[in-house]
């Protein structure tokens, strides 16, 4: 009967909300790579790594990797996570400034599935018992190596 939203300090209760269902088909996204990641650690690195490069390139074989490849920066960070399922080996290129758009939801899940695929689409799902999450960055062409 109502949403109740929590911080450290505070407590709100919107006692309203109306949602509107959505209807629309959600696309399927086969041959990916998912991992359970804590979001802080994965939003926390975007955000330091966007820094140098808008664009991220998520590779996955044996760990799960962020590159970077700029004019002035090149590198590679591990995210530690852990995977559940997909293919042996996956990369493919995000724009990260769209990823940041979904970066509070690290204040509503523990943990997260990120999956991506060789030049697919990503998704971001988490749970909990109030909500179920779903979102879907279309992956950027292959950038010149």
């Amino acid at each position: 009967d109502n949403l109740r939203i929590f911080g450290k300090d505070d407590e709100f209760f919107v006692n309203y909300f109306v949602g509107v269902e959505d209807n629309r088909p959600v696309p399927v996204i086969e041959g990916i790579c998912k991992w359970v990641v804590k979001p802080g650690i994965l939003f926390n690195l975007i955000g330091e790594l966007i820094e140098f490069s808008s664009i991220g390139i998520f590779h996955s074989k044996d760990e799960l990797n962020l590159e970077i490849k700029s004019h002035l920066v090149n590198g590679k960070s591990k995210i530690h996570a852990m995977k559940v399922s997909g293919e042996d080996e996956c990369r493919s290129y995000y724009d990260m400034g769209f990823m940041i758009y979904i970066s509070a939801i690290r204040h509503i899940f523990d943990e997260i599935v990120f999956g991506f695929g060789n030049d697919t689409p990503s998704i971001i799902e988490g749970s909990n018992e109030l909500v179920k999450f779903k979102w879907i960055l279309a992956n950027r062409v292959k950038e010149d190596e």
